[in-house]
């Protein structure tokens, strides 16, 4: 009897499991999107790329970062998701956008990775009881060229002034007078200029001039000449430049018995700020990144020293 009750069980349980094998999963009962599109790796930026879909309801339910799964917010500071004809924006690095014309397509753009870390991404896509994620790599690209420099001067922010250096001390200890000689540059030595660079998108400072990350900006004229044409660092701190350290003028004085001769410097110096926009092509596909901020620049015109006996 015991060994009956066993036989039933046995043929029910595979009946059961016979009828499960055959109901799908109603998660994927609808074949969202094409398979090779679930995967797309990337080595540029991409504008207004056509994912298929087999159907114009689709939804974009998420996008996340792969790895530390937080979700990715758009503009208006809520969760990037597109459930009707539309754009949604990430800043100015990403944008998933559906048109009434074209309600079956994904159109994707993503700005230039200049990073060395591989961009990687999830996009979550919701049809029905569907769902289906599609995982972007983008990596930095092979190579850059500079296509376009447009620089303005901002000449309602520029200014002039005049910094006026601590003194300096030459003393003469002994009952006769001596001739002593100082350096210009040792004068001089507390004056820098300085060059800072602001960027719209402070992820594009990953992009840099070949071959040494140096770019010439424009020239700095004073009293009708040019007085400063010199490239700097493109980078996100501030670079400081020395003044006069090439100098090699030594000016000699005679200071008179016991007394001192104190010199003290003035350097006229200009603060500007300048607009710019790079525009910055992939060597391969010709993708064309914008990058945009300001340059922000100190430095010295003119100096004058004046002198005293005590």
């Amino acid at each position: 009897m015991q060994t009956k009750y066993i036989f039933i069980f046995s043929a029910l349980a595979m009946v059961f499991a016979m009828f499960v094998g055959c109901v799908k999963d109603p998660e994927y009962s609808n074949e969202l999107l094409n398979r090779t599109e679930s995967v797309i790796e990337l080595q540029s930026g991409i504008a207004d790329r056509e994912i298929a879909m087999e159907s114009g309801d689709w939804a974009l339910t998420y996008v996340r970062f792969v790895g530390n799964g937080g979700d990715i917010y758009a503009n208006d500071y809520k969760p990037l998701a597109l459930d009707s004809v539309g754009m949604v924006k990430a800043g100015n690095w990403l944008s998933v956008e559906k048109k009434k014309d074209k309600d079956a397509v994904l159109l994707l753009s993503l700005d230039e990775n200049f990073s060395e870390e591989p961009r990687r991404l999830r996009l979550g896509v919701r049809d029905g009881q569907s769902m289906r994620e599609i995982l972007v790599t983008q990596r930095r690209g092979s190579g850059y060229v500079l296509k376009e420099k447009i620089i303005t001067e901002e000449e309602a922010t520029t200014f002039e002034h005049n910094d006026i250096l601590r003194r300096r001390t030459l003393a003469n200890d002994n009952d006769h007078p001596i001739n002593i000689g100082y350096y210009i540059r040792d004068l001089l030595r507390d004056t820098r200029f300085t060059s800072e660079f602001e960027l719209k998108d402070p992820a594009h400072f990953g992009w840099f001039p070949e071959p040494d990350s140096m770019i010439r900006m424009l020239p700095v004229t004073y009293e009708g000449k040019v007085i400063w044409d010199e490239p700097v660092k493109f980078q996100s701190r501030i670079t400081y430049f020395p003044y006069q350290q090439d100098n090699p003028t030594v000016v000699m004085r005679e200071i008179p018995a016991n007394s001192e001769l104190t010199m003290q410097s003035q350097v006229r110096m200009r603060y500007r700020i300048c607009n710019f926009t790079f525009v910055v092509q992939h060597v391969d596909t010709k993708f064309e990144t914008r990058i945009q901020g300001v340059w922000k620049q100190r430095i010295p015109l003119t100096y004058t020293i004046n002198e005293w006996v005590n």
